[in-house]
């Protein structure tokens, strides 16, 4: 037990980017369904938009979840658990957006493909990754990973809700 300490006292460490991030994430969150419900019609009639939708709030969920995971007084293979769930529902989410796009679009351009496969890989990976370094016990270097992952599921959910406000008008 005296072993996982200093781990554990690592892990308190990380309290303020949680708080941060949460808070963040949160409003991100918020502001991205007042976009979706100000574009409701927009994104309604193009069925590619609907999972895009899903997909932008859950790597906005997916953020708040993590960082709260964080806060908890727990151990940090507890957190790295909490994270591989979070990250398995974001899989599914994803899995489900792209699914939808393939039959919509039953050629669509491989940019297309390539450009959301990176966009969902450069947040849910890192997560993944993080999640099992938690788990085994290699503390420090998943908590800045998933640091990273954070981060970057905020900035991929914030170009989706770029689309999803600006690029529909188009």
């Amino acid at each position: 037990m005296d072993a996982m300490l200093p781990a554990v006292q690592a892990a308190a460490g990380w309290t303020d980017f949680g708080v941060a991030a949460a808070g963040a994430s949160a409003a991100l969150a918020g502001l991205t369904i007042v976009t979706i419900s100000v574009n409701v019609r927009q994104i309604l009639a193009s069925p590619a938009l609907v999972p895009r939708s899903a997909v932008t709030i859950a790597g906005f969920v997916a953020s708040l979840l993590a960082s709260l995971a964080l806060l908890l007084p727990q151990w940090p293979m507890a957190t790295g658990i909490e994270v591989l769930v979070v990250t398995a529902c974001a899989v599914s989410i994803e899995a489900r957006a792209a699914w939808a796009d393939v039959r919509q679009q039953p050629a669509p351009p491989a940019g297309y493909i390539v450009a959301h496969a990176a966009l969902a890989a450069a947040w849910i990976l890192p997560f993944a990754v993080a999640g099992v370094l938690l788990v085994t016990a290699a503390t420090i270097p998943g908590l800045f990973v998933l640091a990273f992952g954070i981060a970057a599921a905020v900035v991929a959910s914030i170009v989706n809700t770029w689309v999803l406000l600006i690029e529909i008008l188009r």
